[in-house]
């Protein structure tokens, strides 16, 4: 027959059993040694334990030498592309030019030939009108003889010297055009020059901002911890211009490893101290952070951080911004909870 216990009966037994049970492990050695088997099915031995956390050691090691390797040939890859596009870049440029050479040649190729023809035409129409001349002097030599041809053979010198001032109103014409395509050919060398400075001016951008793209990777795999002072600042300004599209950002405006002490207890405890990264613009005040890998926590932290500024400064406006590779959504809903702009 089975007897249930109340709660009250039950309750004495427990504690009756509490209170004798030190007494009983100290006179009777096999008690603590039979709870000690129970204890040691339920919970791992000491060198269990121990062969666990060395497993765990070996894949932590295992983890970060994949993650050496990873960056080691994502920088590889990187520098490769750089080398192809400069490459590339400078077959284009000497094509250009080796195009424009070939253009002037040809330009003053065909401005030689042009000169060419219209001297020779100047020459023949020369020769002409002094045969012609040379025919009006033959004429008047005979005018003693045929004073009755002397009108016509007049009219037909007036009509000879209109079909002159007709060629050299063509002569002159022609030089206007010789003029016209000198000027547009001055013209088309200005465009060119101007061409060539655009090229040249997309040219320095492209340099820039491959230099902001190759300061924003060493910022975000860590490379810039090392440098100090300005040129740390100026390194520094160049990652964020590209990183957060901002090209106001200025060397001057950086402020790195303030220090933020909690006086009042605020929000951490009292006499806290730590260290913040920020850019100071225009009564904003934007803290960021760069981790290589981010948790929950490490979103926490941060966020205390930049509320404690926001404390210390109320006359500021006062925003967060984390930058991270590869964060899981967790830690996006953490940032999107506290207000902090992730970047990853």
């Amino acid at each position: 027959m089975t007897t249930t216990l109340t709660k009250a009966e039950a309750k004495k037994i427990e504690d009756y059993i509490w209170e004798k049970l030190p007494l009983l492990l100290r006179e009777n050695p096999k008690v603590a040694v039979t709870i000690e088997g129970m204890l040691a099915k339920q919970f791992p031995r000491r060198d269990e334990l121990t062969q666990l956390l060395d497993k765990m050691d070996r894949r932590i090691d295992l983890a970060e030498r994949r993650f050496e390797l990873q960056t080691e040939e994502m920088d590889r890859r990187f520098e490769k592309q750089t080398e192809e596009m400069n490459r590339r870049f400078e077959q284009q440029t000497e094509e250009m030019n080796r195009r424009f050479e070939q253009q002037t040649e040809e330009m003053d190729r065909r401005f030689e030939q042009q000169t060419e023809e219209m001297n020779r035409r100047f020459e023949q129409q020369t020769e002409e009108m002094n045969r012609r001349f040379e025919a009006i002097d033959r004429r008047f030599e005979q005018v003693d003889e045929r004073f009755e041809a002397v009108d016509r053979r007049f009219e037909q010198v007036d009509r000879r010297f209109e079909q002159v001032d007709r060629r050299f109103e063509q002569v002159d014409e022609r030089f206007e055009q010789v003029d016209e395509r000198f000027e547009e050919a001055r013209q088309e060398r200005l465009l060119m020059r101007r061409d060539i400075h655009k090229l040249q001016a997309g040219q320095d951008n492209i340099i820039k901002r491959l230099d902001g793209q190759e300061s924003w990777m060493k910022f975000n795999v860590g490379d810039l911890r090392n440098e100090k002072g300005k040129r740390a600042e100026d390194m520094v300004a160049a990652a964020l211009q590209y990183g957060l599209k901002n090209p106001d950002i200025s060397p001057d405006k950086i402020r790195l490893r303030q220090k933020l002490v909690d006086t009042e207890g605020q929000v951490f405890k009292k006499g806290y101290e730590t260290e913040v990264d920020l850019i100071a613009e225009n009564g904003l005040l934007t803290v960021f952070e760069v981790k290589y890998t981010v948790r929950p926590g490490d979103v926490d932290m941060f966020a205390w951080k930049v509320e404690l500024l926001g404390l210390q400064n109320s006359d500021k406006e006062v925003k967060g911004i984390l930058i991270s590779w590869g964060a899981g959504e967790e830690v996006r809903e953490r940032c999107e909870q506290y207000g902090v702009t992730l970047l990853d």
